[in-house]
């Protein structure tokens, strides 16, 4: 059984705000992977900030930020072999994509994050 979360994520919500970003609908085909990649975003972001009390809201940093590692994680499945602009003949030339899932919005986090060190 999992354990109760203490950040109550809105997954819908974040969803929904990572779609308008990507500019899709939530009729579009892969509006269900988005909101896959939603749950698991928080989730991350749930253990990275490690609370150390049950949260009453969460505030609008944090749910963007929940946004916006959605949208990475989506966008991810066009950088085969975790390369992006690998075949722009218009371009800087290929770019490699992180497989750190916070790495754009750790210090948006870092704020509210509660557990610091080894205990």
């Amino acid at each position: 059984m999992a354990a109760t979360p203490l950040i109550p994520f809105d997954v819908a919500a974040v969803a929904a705000e990572a779609l308008a970003i990507l500019r899709l609908t939530d009729q579009d085909a892969d509006a269900s992977r988005v909101g896959d990649y939603a749950a698991a975003a928080t989730e991350v972001i749930e253990a990275f900030l490690d609370p150390c009390e049950a949260w009453t809201d969460v505030p609008a940093a944090v749910e963007r930020a929940a946004a916006f590692v959605t949208v990475e994680e989506y966008r991810k499945k066009d950088a085969p072999f975790g390369v992006a602009n690998a075949w722009s003949p218009d371009d800087y030339g290929p770019v490699r994509i992180s497989g750190d899932w916070l790495g754009g919005v750790r210090y948006l986090l870092l704020p509210f994050k509660c557990a610091w060190g080894i205990a």
